[in-house]
């Protein structure tokens, strides 16, 4: 039975990926391309302690929402063991896991944590939900989308991804309802757009990543290493010519970056 353990976040992270698999395409979308002070977060199972850890107690760290670079510590059902993730200073998540299926369920907590209003939006976009959130305007769209839904055999598909794909994605979207759920008890964890649009982040089924076939849950990847460099060689005015950002915003190229 899989217990709670430590993670712990400065935001850290160090994993093995496996081949020929959906999930990690989508993994490579959700990097988050802020650069940030070094911060650390660890994770821990529920009914472990910290000094088996060797971890910070929770209430030896700053409080999460502090800072983005803020040192934070949480107690999550879904984990074997203690976790670590510590983002560096160039804004690049490193995740410490013992076990294979931790380093899944951290990088799903992780991408929640930097990420959880797009994700969700690409899920509800993906799944044919729009509407229920964002009003009769997309009931269309969501028509649309749900005639691409997957609805064929889940046994065979999994298979097709590799043996342990499905425990692969289920430790992914359990670390993302991890935090989920977090962010229910603890509402100043919300992301913005949650409450600028009224209403709240959904929990995720494993199933969910390789039933969407309306929309790539990777693209994006792409468009922000070609960003990255564009504002590298020919400056940020130039990089806001190719793409603007919404919400406005700021950006600083971290010295020495170079994304080639």
């Amino acid at each position: 039975m899989r217990h709670s353990s430590w993670i712990n976040s400065s935001r850290r992270c160090c994993v093995t990926y496996p081949n020929c698999f959906v999930v990690l395409l989508w993994l490579l979308a959700i990097v988050s391309s802020a650069a940030v002070a070094q911060s650390t977060t660890p994770l821990a199972a529920a009914d472990s302690s910290s000094a088996a850890g060797a971890l910070p107690a929770a209430d030896s760290l700053p409080a999460a929402g502090a800072s983005s670079a803020a040192d934070a510590s949480y107690r999550l059902p879904g984990l074997e063991a203690p976790a670590e993730i510590i983002v560096d200073h160039w804004g690049v998540p490193h995740i410490y896991a013992r076990t294979h299926y931790d380093a899944f369920f951290v990088q799903g907590f992780n991408a929640a944590r930097d990420r959880l209003w797009q994700i969700d939006l690409w899920r509800r976009r993906g799944l044919g939900q729009l509407a229920e959130v964002l009003g009769a305007a997309y009931v269309e769209q969501d028509k649309a989308a749900r005639l691409f839904l997957y609805r064929g055999d889940m046994y065979r598909e999994w298979l097709a991804y590799g043996s342990d794909a499905k425990r692969i994605a289920e430790a992914f979207t359990a670390g993302i309802n991890s935090y989920v759920r977090l962010i229910r008890q603890q509402p100043d964890l919300m992301p913005p757009e949650f409450e600028l649009l009224d209403y709240e982040p959904a929990l995720w089924d494993a199933a969910d990543v390789v039933r969407i076939r309306s929309n790539g849950l990777w693209r994006n990847v792409t468009t922000e290493v070609r960003r990255a460099r564009i504002a590298c060689q020919d400056g940020l005015a130039t990089a806001a010519l190719w793409k603007v950002l919404q919400p406005r915003w700021t950006t600083t190229i971290p010295a020495g970056l170079s994304p080639w």
